[in-house]
């Protein structure tokens, strides 16, 4: 009598077990459906909101009485550089005036140039500005504190220094509006800014330059942007290290190899590796580029202690 019971029992609890299992399998798919759903209302309201702000972005272009201005630079042959800016007006007539406004920095004292018609209702101006005859070089300076190889989990690196840009600051930022006087009234555009940095990357393109430090010894490599060679008005000829003394003598040079013609369009931009530059007689050590024209950058790479 008492094995019947016992064996009721356990047949009684696996019918249960059997039920919970079926029920918690029911959930399961509920959940994963009501997953999909709320994964497809989010999909539908991401796009619905991108269509909204892309309406939005069109009524106030089309709203706007002007276009946003396009920047062409040129170089003059006194080695001056002049911003050839030009837009076109939605709305205007002969009598009204049009003028750019422009300033640098935070500097919030506009100058205002009157611009020329060059078309119907196509409005340009001429600015010469002064850009910074530098390239434009990200350094970043790391050590090695163990033997491990990149990608393991054994390998440990010190950021000893930032990628930081060279040639930069708050002068190379442009500030304008464009405004419009009717004779009764002054219309102004929305402020628009531009940095100067896009003029010296035409000028000179792109650099970054890395280097380890490990057991007293550096490493350095400096990538080139993909499209430098096929762009840049002046062109680097020589790219190197440099120790020199607290005189600024020159003590001892590592120069980088340049990739050959074919290298330099391709798709691998970059110099090859410097290795085995140690550390312990390096008192100043600089980064220098010689471009045609004669244009030399230098700058001191200050390794951390």
């Amino acid at each position: 009598m008492n094995d019947k019971r016992i064996i009721i029992l356990l047949v009684t609890v696996m019918a249960l077990q059997l039920f919970t299992w079926n029920n918690t399998r029911g959930l399961e798919t509920q959940i994963r459906n009501l997953q999909n759903q709320v994964q497809n209302i989010q999909s539908d309201v991401s796009h619905e909101v991108s269509n909204i702000r892309y309406t939005v972005q069109q009524m106030r272009e089309d709203a706007n009485w002007w276009t946003n201005p396009d920047f062409q630079f040129e170089t003059l042959d006194s080695g001056e550089t002049v911003a050839i800016v030009s837009w076109q007006l939605k709305e205007y007539t002969e009598a009204d005036e049009v003028y750019f406004n422009y300033s640098f920095g935070n500097d919030q004292s506009f100058t205002q140039i009157k611009a020329d018609e060059i078309a119907n209702g196509y409005f340009s101006v001429n600015i010469e500005i002064d850009v910074p005859k530098e390239p434009i070089v990200d350094i970043y300076i790391s050590r090695i504190l163990n033997n491990g190889s990149r990608g393991t989990s054994n390998y440990q690196e010190e950021v000893m220094e930032e990628a930081k840009t060279v040639a930069f600051t708050e002068n190379s930022i442009m500030q304008y509006y464009v405004s419009l006087d009717d004779g009764q009234r002054m219309l102004t555009s929305d402020a628009g800014r531009f940095e100067m940095r896009d003029l010296q990357y035409k000028l000179f393109g792109y650099k970054n330059l890395i280097i380890r430090e490990h057991r007293n010894v550096l490493s350095a490599n400096m990538y080139l942007d993909r499209f430098g060679y096929q762009t840049v008005e002046y062109k680097i000829e020589r790219a190197y290290l440099e120790n020199r003394s607290v005189t600024n003598e020159a003590l001892a040079q590592w120069e980088f190899e340049l990739p050959s013609e074919t290298d330099r369009y391709g798709s691998a931009h970059r110099y090859f590796y410097l290795h085995d530059i140690p550390t312990e007689d390096l008192q100043r050590l600089y980064l220098v580029l010689e471009y045609s024209g004669g244009y030399v950058f230098e700058e001191q790479i200050k390794l951390i202690d």
